[in-house]
């Protein structure tokens, strides 16, 4: 029998804070890619429900563990949610349990840049994460929180963009949705679709909604925005709000991920369930 081999991929979980058993048995589907391969995984971010890590040794670590125990913690990258901001990002991010020691950073990947935001910090007030809240964790305001990012994000992407490199956007809160936040994301949307548009990145990847969306948007003539959500890696919300009105890739039929993989320069992105069938595939 002929055996291929694996592409290093990029598996992309969101939501994962309802430890579980479906959670655990997607990982498990693909972890002996991760540990062989040397491929990645990435957190969306609401690690943790519902009030994030509160304490160094907090005993919440003991379900990420069952879960990922058998993946060097070196190939886990991740990005904060709301939830996580309930308790304490930096717990987080100085443990032992993760890649980056950031809250948002830049990495490559193949020909990517992969670009990890903070979203949290650049739309205060969502989700009850307020400016109390942000200047207890960081003794700083966020107007001068959100602008350090901003600056540092366009001077990346600049040099992205001189190198000729693709760019994938990591975040939690999408800017666009057909969900339970259909109504809420404008704020987002204003602050960072002039610089996705500027720069042309080639795709936006976030959480926060409990299911699976593909949303595609012609900003002008020459840029096409492409968007994937994938917030029902640990629990699926089949009752939420859904736009009727727009035809646009949605379900929340079941537990997803995201597995991303370069292929003759193409970025391909397939959706695919905890039973590990793709669902839905897309070429960018």
């Amino acid at each position: 029998m002929k055996i291929y081999p694996v592409m290093q991929s990029l598996y992309i979980l969101g939501d994962i804070g309802y430890f579980g058993y479906n959670l655990k048995h997607i990982v498990n589907s693909f972890k002996y890619d991760v540990i062989l391969q040397n491929s990645k995984i990435i957190l969306l971010g609401d690690n943790f429900y519902p009030d994030g890590i509160l304490s160094k040794y907090d005993e919440q670590w003991s379900q990420y563990q069952n879960v990922f125990r058998d993946i060097p913690y070196q190939n886990i990258n991740s990005v904060m949610g709301n939830h996580d901001y309930h308790g304490n990002p930096f717990y987080q991010i100085q443990s032992k349990y993760l890649n980056n020691n950031e809250l948002y950073f830049k990495q490559s990947f193949q020909n990517i840049d992969l670009y990890y935001l903070d979203t949290v910090l650049l739309y205060k007030g969502h989700c009850f994460i307020n400016e109390d809240k942000i200047k207890s964790i960081f003794d700083r305001s966020h107007r001068e929180l959100k602008l350090e990012q901003l600056t540092w994000f366009e001077e990346n992407l600049k040099i992205s963009r001189s190198n000729n490199k693709k760019i994938i956007v990591f975040g939690h809160y999408p800017i666009l949705s057909n969900g339970y936040y259909y109504n809420d994301l404008k704020p987002l949307y204003k602050t960072l679709m002039p610089l996705f548009e500027k720069y042309k990145i080639d795709a936006y990847i976030s959480g926060h909604e409990h299911n699976i969306q593909y949303i595609n948007k012609q900003i002008n003539k020459d840029y096409l925005f492409h968007q994937f959500i994938v917030g029902s890696s640990s629990e699926n919300r089949q009752d939420e709000f859904k736009n009727e009105f727009h035809n646009d890739m949605f379900e929340n039929d079941n537990n997803y991920y995201l597995k991303l993989y370069l292929l003759n320069n193409k970025i391909i992105c397939e959706f695919k369930n905890k039973n590990n069938e793709i669902k839905h595939s897309y070429i960018i």
